[in-house]
């Protein structure tokens, strides 16, 4: 039993050491919020100002365990991202008023160093104290006050605080959306291979969404998570925004983002997901309000707490985004039990030699994305469920896309392929008709969709985002761009039109943030024998690939 033990705290000590030389030099931007020593952005927040430490404040979120801060940095949780996280804007006090006007708030409040506090709070109405408590709150979490219409709140602590940003309680201003919503399924491939049908694996969204516009000539601008997440939010073709290279800090908010404009309206924007390539540290925290983010986060989880929040926001104008990671990889390991429960024991010999977008066809691979796809959708149903009997058809706007499928839906070997490429993308809203549109649009579309729909001015905005006709858009694309810009590997790109398309690949990797073109070959592909030949179609969709290339290196 002895030696048991002994050997229990010398594998920790071991680990503890090795953690510590791993990660003491750097620890990479997917890993947020892991630092070497501590948990980023719980002292020093993120989009800081260094003067006034005003920014973005991390807590943990929905735990019940005690020094939670402690057990992820002596016991090394951390590195297994077992907790949840919530980030607020806010700033540094130690006393501070907030006056309500017409509207009632929720005020968040923490610590700022890692121990309880004593506040003393007086609610004042028409400048007389009608209450006053010395209250003690969670070292560790955000604790939210409610402020009611016209009523004045002084706070004050020996210790200091964080004071984070209001949340209007009831605002509805009649010209905005009450909820929009942006569904991000990662890895939801098109419904036009074969081995997948709509109907079938995801009924309770088809039903939802019968009334929108389902985009079934949808494609991704990249072949990854990090570059076409960045395309959706930005409306930017990755040779624009460069966000490419895996081991690389990038910060989205450098842009103009969905996610900001909407802010700008006064929306109560919220977050939540999972997804390493597109947590807050890329600074996707930007033009939210409230985030919650933990790495491998299970749809379940991700869409009860989405509920939780819209319904405590019921009265306020809303954009949320809601990230499902299920169907990137085994969340927990291995495939949920839904999928266990109808495969045969061969799925146990899967091996995973090979990164997602590089894998051979595989007919066990392709059952058990059937099987999460169902999953996702039956979980999914309880959102729908929520909108349908809380709101009318007019106040919502819901969009569902992806950012990529998967190489092993067939036995098409390009980095680029339509397995991969060819997304879904589907959008409900009242001024639409019901539509199954082969109109071509890219994930860049997105942006300037949602805003148009919503009636938010971006007139100011240059981006690639195009509002598709069906939506009301004033031209077709011209094209439809996938590109692969990865470093050490050779630049790919895929430029569609209506009529044809071509395959461009470098014969030089990527290197120093440069492409190199002094070797390459294309193919060029007509999409029917029954369209009217155009020799110079072939010239004007290479000019565009170069075209791409020398953005990127300019």
């Amino acid at each position: 039993m002895k030696s048991t033990y002994y050997k229990l705290i010398l594998t920790f000590i071991i680990r503890k050491i090795y953690r510590f030389f791993k990660f003491k030099k750097a620890t990479s931007i997917d890993e947020f919020p892991i630092e070497y020593k501590s948990i980023k952005n719980f002292y020093n927040p993120l989009g800081n100002n260094n003067k006034s430490k005003e920014g973005y404040f991390l807590r943990y979120f929905n735990s019940n365990l005690k020094n939670k801060y402690f057990l992820d940095n002596f016991f090394l949780l951390k590195y297994f991202h077992f907790f949840n996280y919530e980030l607020i804007y806010g700033k540094i006090s130690n006393s501070f008023v907030f006056k309500s006007d017409k509207y009632s708030y929720l005020l968040p409040i923490s610590p700022y160093k890692n121990k309880k506090i004593k506040l003393k709070i007086k609610y004042f109405d028409e400048k007389k104290i009608i209450k006053e408590n010395n209250i003690n709150i969670d070292k560790e979490k955000f604790t939210y006050l409610k402020v009611n219409s016209n009523e004045e709140l002084e706070i004050s602590s020996n210790n200091k605080f964080i004071k984070g940003k209001p949340f209007i309680l009831n605002s509805k201003e009649k010209n905005l959306k009450k909820n929009v919503l942006l569904i991000f399924i990662d890895g939801l491939p098109s419904f036009n291979n074969k081995n997948l049908i709509f109907d079938e694996l995801m009924p309770n969204t088809k039903n939802f969404f019968n009334d929108g516009i389902y985009f079934d000539n949808h494609f991704s601008t990249s072949e990854w998570s990090m570059p076409s997440f960045a395309s959706i939010f930005t409306g930017l073709y990755s040779n624009k925004h460069k966000i490419f290279h895996p081991r690389k800090t990038y910060n989205i908010s450098k842009f103009d983002t969905i996610s900001s404009l909407f802010q700008k309206e006064n929306y109560l924007n919220f977050q939540i997901g999972s997804n390493a390539r597109s947590n807050p540290a890329y600074g996707y925290y930007n033009g939210f309000d409230r985030l919650i983010y933990k790495r491998n986060m299970g749809c379940d989880e991700v869409i009860f707490n989405y509920i939780e929040h819209c319904s405590t926001f019921k009265q306020s104008n809303q954009f949320n985004l809601i990230t499902l990671f299920d169907l990137h990889h085994f969340l927990n390991g291995s495939p949920s039990i839904i999928s266990q429960s109808k495969l045969n024991i061969d799925y146990l010999n899967l091996i995973k030699d090979k990164k997602s977008i590089h894998q051979e066809y595989n007919e066990i691979k392709i059952e058990i994305l059937k099987n999460e796809i169902k999953r996702i959708d039956f979980h999914l149903s309880i959102i729908y469920n929520y909108i349908f009997k809380n709101y009318d058809p007019e106040e919502i706007l819901v969009a569902l896309f992806s950012d990529h499928g998967h190489s092993y839906l067939g036995k098409n070997n390009s980095i680029l392929s339509d397995d991969i490429t060819k997304v879904p993308f589907l959008i409900k809203d009242i001024s639409l008709k019901k539509n199954y549109t082969k109109e071509l649009t890219s994930n860049v579309d997105i942006f300037k969709s949602i805003l148009h729909l919503s009636n938010i001015d971006f007139s100011n905005i240059n981006n690639d985002s195009n509002i598709p006709l069906i939506l009301g858009g004033k031209h077709l694309n011209k094209f439809a761009i996938s590109e692969s810009i990865y470093p050490n590997s050779p630049y790919h790109c895929v430029i569609r039109n209506n009529e044809g398309k071509i395959y461009f690949e470098t014969k030089y990797p990527v290197k120093n943030n440069h492409i190199n073109i002094d070797e390459y070959k294309y193919s060029f592909v007509r999409l029917s024998d029954e369209l009217e030949e155009k020799p110079e179609l072939e010239n004007i969709l290479l000019k565009k690939a170069l075209k791409q290339i020398e953005i990127f290196n300019n």
